[in-house]
């Protein structure tokens, strides 16, 4: 009587054993379809998720060194002073930067997203660098990503296509908004510009009007942004009114984006009264006359200096002879880069396609938003254009001027990667003598009363 109830026992506790078995028809069929679309993307997307796994691994080796940046530049110190003694970040959205009294003619600075995410972290992080550092380049490989899925959509040569990419995501013109915490701004703009392309590019596939609550939310996260993100509406303006056949559908069709820049500028003037457009900044008047602020340029030179901002706007994106602040550049390294690019812009340009004309738009909206400044990364939008430009052109067929193209953009790609690697090194350097050798003097001479002592102690005892 007992071994049978012990081996009734022993049945009921193997039992369930055998009922759960991982063999189990319905849960096998349940992991397939969990898998089954993974798989199937992952192999329609084999070459899209190569080249993304490609790019990350050339970013990770370039911009490493940008997450231990010390917040030893005048401006992330004063900018960190800001927020630390803000209660309620929520009133950049009426407001300035918060930075008043104004000095150096820094007016009109409506930027509240950016104020807003740096009163976060300190609230979160203190004054650490690294989790700033990390939201600027991770912001940054957001728009090379989505830079890419837009080439990929014109371009059908994978080759050509990473390598226009990564001439975007290693450029002099890119890469201070990538490393610089002060320069955020620059790339939320960039993601609201990028989805509006790919926006128009899928709408250009089947003639369909932009969708217009979809845009309206690009420009207000852009202009909330900086004020470069003005160019989202303007672009969205341009898109619009070249889409449209008659008189009636381009003033309907345009109506919202007017609206919106017209209401964007009242709140400025509302905000900053007559020095709502007022930026002075130093810079090379012709490229050679220095001259350190606007203001300091006789009448007529002023104008001179705003058209001269324009045209090396546009200039410096298909010749790059210039130097950060406007100065002319005629090294080795820079005429190599003028001649690749020039070389590159012939390749590309065989009878202009209307995606070509709209990055020459971009690149020319650019330099009229930026009359007042000449600077690397006011062209970081710009850059974004320019590399769409060559993808955008006619395919590249196998022979000769593919294999010229990717020739070239290789010359131009290796040129970059030695001035980006320099800069990011240089500043590095600068940044760790700075904070350990000179103390943050230099930092606290630059902007006497603007930068919190209490804030640079905190910055000297974390780091050391």
């Amino acid at each position: 009587m007992t071994k049978r109830n012990k081996i009734r026992n022993k049945v009921s506790e193997t039992q369930p054993a055998i009922t759960t078995y991982s063999n189990d028809p319905l849960k096998i069929e349940r992991k397939s379809a969990f898998v089954k679309p993974w798989t199937e993307w992952l192999a329609a997307n084999a070459n899209a998720v190569g080249i993304c796994v490609m790019l990350l691994m050339l970013f990770v080796a370039l911009f490493h060194r940008a997450v231990d940046f010390y917040p030893a530049d005048p401006d992330d110190l004063r900018f960190l002073s800001q927020v630390a003694k803000t209660v309620n970040p929520l009133k950049h959205l009426v407001g300035d930067w918060g930075e008043a009294p104004y000095v150096g003619g820094e007016y009109g600075m409506y930027r509240p997203i950016h104020p807003i995410s740096l009163w976060l972290v300190y609230k979160l992080f203190g004054v650490s660098a690294k989790p700033n550092q990390l939201i600027n380049l991770g912001l940054h490989f957001t728009n090379v990503i989505l830079l890419l899925l837009v080439m990929l959509r014109l371009q059908k040569d994978k080759a050509i296509t990473m390598l226009y990419t990564a001439l975007f995501m290693v450029s002099l013109y890119t890469v201070s908004p990538a490393i610089w915490v002060t320069n955020r701004a620059q790339l939320q703009v960039g993601i609201a510009l990028l989805l509006l392309i790919y926006h128009t590019v899928k709408s250009n596939e089947t003639d369909a009007p932009l969708r217009v609550s979809y845009v309206l939310f690009l420009s207000c996260f852009a202009l909330l942004s900086k004020e470069s993100g003005l160019i989202v509406p303007l672009f969205a303006l341009l898109v619009s009114l070249h889409k449209s056949r008659t008189t009636i559908d381009r003033i309907k069709r345009g109506a919202p984006y007017f609206l919106v820049i017209g209401v964007y500028f009242l709140m400025r003037f509302l905000m900053f009264g007559a020095h709502a457009t007022a930026y002075a900044n130093g810079g090379y008047l012709f490229g050679i006359l220095r001259y350190e602020t606007f203001n300091d340029l006789p009448e007529h030179l002023r104008k001179l200096s705003l058209v001269d901002n324009v045209l090396k706007n546009v200039a410096a994106i298909f010749v790059p002879v210039f130097g950060e602040l406007g100065q002319l550049e005629l090294g080795k390294r820079a005429l190599i880069g003028a001649i690749a690019t020039i070389v590159l812009v012939a390749l590309a340009t065989k009878g202009p396609t209307n995606l070509q004309m709209y990055c020459i738009g971009i690149i020319v909206l650019n330099a009229a938003v930026h009359f007042q400044i000449y600077r690397y990364r006011s062209l970081y939008l710009a850059q974004i254009a320019f590399c769409l430009f060559l993808a955008a052109g006619p395919v590249v067929e196998a022979g000769k001027r593919r294999s010229a193209a990717i020739a070239i953009a290789t010359v131009l790609l290796m040129v970059s990667l030695v001035q980006v690697d320099d800069y990011i090194q240089d500043q590095y350097y600068w940044r760790r003598t700075e904070l350990q050798m000179r103390k943050l003097e230099i930092s606290l001479k630059r902007y006497p009363g603007r930068i919190d002592p209490k804030i640079a102690k905190l910055v000297l005892e974390y780091y050391q």
